[in-house]
C-alpha cells in the first residue's frame, strides 16, 4: 500500500470511519440464521426508533452580533477566506457545518431510512434540535437525506405528509434554559469544583506524550515557542483540515506527527470526554439523566417523570413531545451524547482512564471518544418484538456497535426486556446528582 493509502486507513481507524465491523441487522443481505434468531420480518415489530446526532463537522469560533471586524488593508474577516484571522469573537463563519460534514447529515439520513426501510416507508420520524446554528444544520441535512431516500422508493408512500420536518427546536442560552439536548444548566458543574477534571486528565497526559512534539516544532519552527496546549492545537488542524475538503481528503499536514503520535492524540481526546461528561466527573452523568427520562418515557409510552434538565413546557405537549410515534430523531452534541451514554450505564463497565498511559477502547469495554463520538456520532435506540420473546426488547447500537447491555443482561444480540432495560436505571430514575448541581 502506498504511504498515502496507509496515512487514510490510519485516519478511518483513529477517527471512527469503517474502523468496526457493522452487526447485521436483519437486513436483507444478512445471514439467514440471524434473521431466523432475531426475527422474522412477517411477525415481529421493531417499534420505536430513537436517533441522536453528533452532527458536529467543523468547530471553530463562536458566533456573534457585532460589527465585522478588518485585518490587514481594510478586508473583511467575515469571510471563509480570511475569518481565521480574526478575533474569535467576531467572526461568525466558523460556526457552521462544512461542506463534508453536510453531505455525512445527509448519507446519516439515507442510511437511517434505508436501515429501518420497513418503518421508514410508513411512518414519519419526530425530529428535535438543539439550538446551535450547526446542530440545526445537520438536522435539517438528516431530513433532506431521509427524503431523498424515501423518494427513491417506489413501494413507500408519497403522501406530502409522509416527509420529515424539523418539529421542535430546542433554544440554547447561557443561563436558565431546560434543554435534554444541551447541558449548561448545572452550575456546579460547569463553573464549581468538578469543572477543571477534564483539563487537569488532559494536561497530565499531554505533558507525557505532547512534550517531545513540542520540542520538535520549537527545532524547527524558530520563536514560535509552542506551548503544551499550543502543540495540541497544532495537532487538531489535521482532522479539521481533513473535514474542511469537500471529500474528506485526508491532509498533507497529518503527516507532520507518526501514527503513534496520533494514538496517542485520540487518547487526550479519550481523557477529555471520559473526565468531562462520563464517569471521570461526578456530575458528568448526570447532565444526561433529562434525556434518559425521554426516552423512557417513549419507550413505555407515558408522560416524562423527571426533576433535572427536561423543558417541562415542551415535554408535556402532544405536540412538541408526542408519545406512541415509531420513529425519532434527536440532534444534539458530542459532549451531550456523552454524558447520556453515561446516565443510561453503557459504559458501566469501564474503569477510570489513567493519565500516564493509552488503554485502548478494546480494553476499556469499548470506550473511547473515537469509538463514541466522532464527527457525526449516531445512537440508535431500537424497543422491538421478535419470534419466541412475549416481552419487548430493546436494544442500542452506537456508531454501528451493537453494544451489550450487560447492566440488564443482554443476551448475545445485545438485547435485553424493555422491563429490565427501565429497572436497570435507577441512577436516572433518581434524578442522578441533581441535587449536587447548585450547591
Amino acid at each position: 500500500m502506498s504511504a498515502r493509502g496507509l496515512m487514510n486507513d490510519f485516519f478511518s481507524r483513529l477517527f471512527g470511519r469503517d474502523g468496526h465491523r457493522y452487526a447485521h441487522l436483519g437486513g436483507e443481505n444478512a445471514p439467514a440464521e440471524f434473521k431466523a434468531a432475531l426475527w422474522t420480518r412477517k411477525h415481529s415489530i421493531l417499534l420505536i426508533i430513537l436517533v441522536a446526532f453528533a452532527g458536529l463537522a467543523a468547530i471553530y469560533v463562536s458566533s456573534s452580533n457585532e460589527s465585522p471586524a478588518t485585518y490587514d488593508k481594510g478586508k473583511s474577516c467575515d469571510t471563509v477566506e480570511h475569518g481565521y484571522q480574526c478575533n474569535a469573537g467576531i467572526s461568525h463563519f466558523w460556526d457552521q457545518l462544512t461542506t463534508f460534514g453536510e453531505q455525512q447529515l445527509v448519507n446519516s439520513g439515507i442510511k437511517y431510512y434505508e436501515r429501518y426501510k420497513e418503518l421508514s416507508r410508513d411512518f414519519v420520524p419526530f425530529v428535535r434540535s438543539s439550538g446551535q446554528e450547526r446542530v440545526v444544520e445537520s438536522a435539517l441535512n438528516w431530513t433532506q437525506g431521509f427524503t431523498a431516500a424515501k423518494l427513491a422508493d417506489k413501494h413507500a408512500s408519497q403522501d406530502p405528509e409522509a416527509y420529515p420536518r424539523l418539529d421542535v427546536t430546542i433554544p440554547e442560552a447561557d443561563y436558565g434554559v431546560n434543554n435534554t439536548l444541551n447541558h449548561d444548566l448545572c452550575t456546579e458543574f460547569e463553573n464549581g469544583t468538578y469543572s477543571t477534571i477534564a483539563d487537569d486528565a488532559q494536561f497530565a497526559w499531554a505533558e507525557i506524550f505532547a512534550t517531545p512534539i513540542q520540542k520538535r516544532l520549537n527545532a524547527h519552527l524558530l520563536g514560535a515557542q509552542l506551548s503544551i496546549d499550543e502543540t495540541i492545537t497544532m495537532m487538531a488542524l489535521c482532522p479539521f483540515n481533513v473535514v474542511a475538503s469537500p471529500t474528506g481528503k485526508t491532509s498533507p499536514f497529518c503527516a507532520l506527527f507518526t501514527e503513534e503520535q496520533w494514538y496517542q492524540y485520540g487518547y487526550y481526546e479519550s481523557l477529555g470526554k471520559w473526565y468531562g461528561y462520563s464517569h471521570g466527573n461526578p456530575l458528568g452523568p448526570t447532565q444526561g439523566v433529562g434525556f434518559a427520562n425521554e426516552l423512557i418515557a417513549r419507550m413505555v409510552d407515558k408522560p416524562v417523570d423527571d426533576h433535572t434538565s427536561t423543558n417541562r413546557t415542551l415535554d408535556k405537549s402532544s405536540e412538541t413531545f408526542p408519545l406512541g410515534r415509531k420513529l425519532y430523531a434527536d440532534f444534539s452534541h458530542d459532549n451531550d451524547l456523552t454524558a447520556i451514554f453515561s446516565a443510561l450505564g453503557l459504559y458501566n463497565g469501564t474503569s477510570n482512564l489513567p493519565t500516564s498511559n493509552i488503554v485502548e477502547a478494546q480494553n476499556a469495554n469499548g470506550y473511547s471518544a473515537a469509538w463514541t463520538v466522532p464527527f457525526a456520532a449516531r445512537a440508535y435506540f431500537e424497543k422491538m418484538i421478535c419470534n419466541e420473546h412475549d416481552d419487548e426488547l430493546v436494544r442500542v447500537i452506537i456508531n454501528d456497535r451493537v453494544l451489550p447491555l450487560e447492566q440488564c443482561g443482554g443476551d448475545g444480540f445485545g438485547r435485553c426486556t424493555l422491563t429490565s432495560f427501565v429497572d436497570s436505571l435507577g441512577f436516572v430514575n433518581g434524578g442522578g446528582r441533581w441535587d449536587q448541581c447548585f450547591v
